[in-house]
């Protein structure tokens, strides 16, 4: 089993993971006036919402960071389709979320808003052919 280390801010929520799954879920970490609070987003209005957490990723892997399924059916997405994290990535997450549906979307602090799979990676040796 890897283990992955995550610097968590005081009132976020620490990710979670079930057994029968590979992703790791991640949760809003909405705070205001020191208070967990909620973000509302109108249909066509995007929003970047924290997530309170920053992973250490090993050198050798790259961590793909998306939307949820239940965020989906409701045409709730990501404004871009998957972040990208790697090792060299030092910054608390953050979700760029858009609104596409009918009705306002309320986000709440702690609600599972991403999700996050880590996968191995290499350097590949680099050589020029010619034609």
């Amino acid at each position: 089993m890897q283990i992955i280390d995550f610097f968590i801010k005081n009132t976020a929520k620490l990710p979670t993971r079930s057994s029968d799954n590979v992703t790791t879920q991640l949760y809003a970490h909405i705070i205001k006036h020191k208070e967990s609070s909620v973000e509302m987003i109108l249909p066509g209005a995007s929003i970047k919402i924290d997530l309170g957490v920053a992973p250490r990723i090993a050198s050798a892997y790259i961590g793909l960071l998306f939307n949820t399924a239940a965020q989906k059916a409701l045409s709730v997405n990501f404004v871009e389709n998957f972040g990208i994290i790697t090792a060299e990535d030092r910054d608390f997450l953050s979700a760029n979320i858009t609104n596409n549906g009918t009705g306002p979307y309320t986000i709440f602090h702690s609600q599972h808003i991403a999700n996050l799979v880590i996968v191995p990676s290499f350097i590949p040796t680099i050589q020029r052919t010619n034609i």
